[in-house]
């Protein structure tokens, strides 16, 4: 039987470092929104950040939000896996 765990990894797909490699100093980025979440994160003792673009006045902006994860594969399905995943997936009620 597939286990899912074996072939899926949990990612984090909206997290940003807060911290600079230069010590003391908070991660800046491209981006004005970026660089100023970065800043208020680093200034409240964060390693990281999370935040997602949302449509504000007619313009993306990015905001702080929780963590979102991704799950991608860690390696490419034999074509058995393949089969298996898509009898698992047909049985699922979404």
């Amino acid at each position: 039987m597939l286990k899912l765990s074996d072939i899926f990894c949990k990612c984090i797909a909206n997290g940003y470092i807060a911290v600079s490699a230069n010590p003391g100093k908070p991660q800046l980025y491209k981006e004005r929104e970026l660089c100023r979440l970065s800043i208020e994160a680093f200034n409240r003792g964060d390693k990281v950040f999370y935040c997602d673009k949302k449509l504000c006045d007619g313009y993306y902006r990015y905001v702080e939000s929780a963590p979102r994860y991704e799950y991608r594969l860690k390696r490419s399905l034999t074509e058995d896996e393949y089969e298996e995943l898509v009898e698992l997936l047909k049985n699922v009620n979404i």
